[in-house]
């Protein structure tokens, strides 16, 4: 099973989500962002065969798409804040993780971590049964008082 690549990046400067951002080789007029092929962002006038402006990246936060979905059927990024109905708030992050369920184990990925004090030392890898009874309520960069 594929999962769709997609991102979102958000501009630290002027405190702006911009949801869907492309790939600078897969070019569309809507995007107001790009992704470079080795890394970098850039914008562009609009027109197919213009120069790209480079940006400085760390003026911007790159946000992938999990390829889940919340009970809601919203998109689950990295950076965004769930709230599950049997276990509290959680951040999606991205990289190793060490789960420590039922079965120890480690990995790279998509991961949870609580928000709740008492789960903060409990990680977990992020799976469809976790989102489907899971609302998104905020993110890492427009809601940071979740983090609370």
């Amino acid at each position: 099973m594929s999962r769709e690549i997609k991102f979102r990046v958000w501009d630290k400067k002027k405190k702006k989500m911009y949801p869907d951002c492309h790939h600078k080789d897969d070019w569309d007029n809507n995007s107001p962002i790009y992704l470079g092929l080795e890394g970098g962002l850039a914008t562009t006038t609009g027109e197919q065969d213009a120069d790209f402006n480079w940006l400085e990246e760390k003026n911007f936060a790159i946000m992938q798409y999990t390829g889940l979905k919340d009970k809601n059927d919203k998109e689950i990024y990295e950076g965004d804040i769930l709230i599950s109905q049997y276990s509290g708030k959680y951040l999606v992050n991205f990289g190793y993780y060490a789960d420590v369920g039922d079965e120890h184990y480690d990995g790279i990925g998509f991961y949870l971590t609580p928000i709740e004090e008492q789960y903060k030392s409990h990680q977990e890898s992020i799976t469809m049964t976790d989102t489907q009874s899971s609302v998104i309520i905020g993110n890492l960069y427009e809601t940071l008082e979740l983090l609370k």
